[in-house]
């Protein structure tokens, strides 16, 4: 595979779930994670020592977590993550207090940061997140419809929490002021239509940690700028379908919050809206409890044909 990028044979690339920034139990779990890998990997692995953070800021790119390789630039990267940690009894979760999937860290399977050099069209890489152990992205259909999308879409569309006002008091008090999770489901109607599937191609969940956690007082606006969801679409996509799943937090071991013992979450009311993928466009979202405005906005990146002329030495007749 060495060259691939320098001789400009490479289209797209996807990562699912992968270490590119190193894996944390590999790093600091000691003779338990080496254990732990040797068994998940059933046999001694070489994969485990090139995990480790000082091996890959030692010979990939330091820091681990970004790169300076102009090379990113030529291809647009997608990054795909899993985040239910409900599998090995929580062990990656009860140790590292981060995101994860039960065998890798959300924040270790990304590029992020990178200069501009490295970015194609200027832009950041893709990231996606769905609710999936590290093995169940093998078969999770929401990842399917997601990379599909990521190899063959021309269109990214970006959607944006921008402000949000809590209407209903839930904790208040001696509590103070409540810790919310403002979670997100993005369905793709064509994948349902033209595959039958119906996972969400992208999901923000309290429970997995896949989204920050923000302080609010009722009845106050703030400002929050984050990312709903940020990835390619189908061809054809003229909508995405959005579930809210909208929590606050009064105990959670990986948000590090302590009101009450164990996890505890109160659900707040949901909505579902659907919205336009061909314009950029601001929505009004609104429940009894809360309130928020999301933007959508898209890029169309260059066809195959453009792609073609810009890497002329390679040759992409399979791949159209």
């Amino acid at each position: 595979m060495e060259a691939l990028a320098s001789s400009g044979k490479i289209a797209r690339w996807v990562c699912v779930d992968g270490v590119v920034a190193g894996n944390f139990a590999a790093t600091y779990g000691g003779a338990l994670a080496e254990n732990f890998f040797n068994v998940y990997f059933a046999g001694k692995s070489i994969d485990y020592a090139q995990m480790n953070y000082e091996w890959v800021r030692t010979r990939l790119h330091d820091p681990r977590d970004s790169s300076n390789s102009s090379f990113y630039g030529d291809f647009p990267t997608h990054f795909w993550l899993a985040a239910d940690d409900n599998a090995y009894a929580k062990f990656v979760t009860n140790f590292s207090k981060r995101a994860n999937d039960g065998v890798v860290l959300v924040e270790d399977g990304i590029l992020r940061n990178l200069p501009p050099e490295s970015r194609y069209l200027g832009l950041s890489p893709t990231r996606s997140v769905i609710h999936a152990t590290h093995e169940g992205t093998k078969t999770n259909t929401g990842i399917q419809a997601g990379l599909a999308a990521g190899l063959t879409g021309r269109k990214r569309v970006k959607i944006t929490l921008e402000t949000v006002r809590v209407l209903t008091e839930f904790d208040g008090g001696d509590r103070g002021d409540g810790e919310y999770v403002f979670g997100v489901k993005v369905f793709s109607p064509t994948a349902q239509t033209a595959y039958s599937i119906t996972q969400p191609i992208h999901e923000l969940r309290a429970e997995d940690n896949s989204f920050p956690f923000f302080t609010m007082a009722r009845e106050a606006i703030y400002t929050v700028n984050e990312v709903w969801f940020d990835d390619m679409i189908l061809d054809g996509e003229t909508q995405l379908r959005l579930e809210t799943n909208v929590d606050e937090v009064d105990g959670s071991a990986i948000y590090q919050i302590t009101e009450d013992s164990g996890e505890v979450l109160q659900s707040l009311a949901d909505t579902t809206i659907t919205v336009s993928t061909t314009a950029a466009q601001s929505y009004l979202l609104e429940t009894a409890d809360w309130q928020a405005i999301i933007r959508v906005d898209t890029v169309d990146y260059p066809d195959f044909q453009e792609i073609v002329r810009q890497n002329a030495a390679a040759n992409w007749a399979l791949y159209e």
